[in-house]
């Protein structure tokens, strides 16, 4: 949770329910809460999250731009040709304080990890 443009933001998804969205609350006195709205939807249709899945958003800001890091998720075969499912952070950035409009800063690939059996990639079960 962060305290943002006057108000807290608390960001959390809809996992393991499908599809997966990122969604966030907002109070201004940590009290009262609203209902979930959803934020970066277009998260989920990255080419290299091939999953399309969008996970543990993490918001940050720096000043009047506020960063939000996320997972989404890609199957690859390892060496041994067993599919494993890596996971993948993605980076998006907004100064819109409703949340609607976000520039997604790792559009063609991860900021971390690699939809590929690299070692770079993040392994879940």
């Amino acid at each position: 949770m962060i305290k943002w443009r006057g108000r807290y933001i608390l960001p959390y998804q809809t996992y393991p329910a499908a599809p997966t969205e990122l969604r966030f609350s907002e109070s201004t006195d940590l009290q009262a809460w609203s209902p979930p709205q959803p934020f970066l939807a277009e998260a989920r249709f990255l080419s290299w999250n091939t999953l399309r899945r969008v996970i543990d958003p993490t918001l940050v800001f720096e000043g009047d731009t506020l960063h939000c890091w996320f997972v989404g998720s890609a199957n690859v075969r390892n060496a041994a040709g067993k599919t494993l499912r890596v996971n993948l952070l993605g980076h998006a950035i907004t100064s819109d304080p409703k949340l609607e409009r976000w520039k997604i800063l790792s559009t063609n690939a991860p900021v971390l990890g690699s939809p590929s059996a690299r070692p770079t990639a993040w392994r879940t079960s």
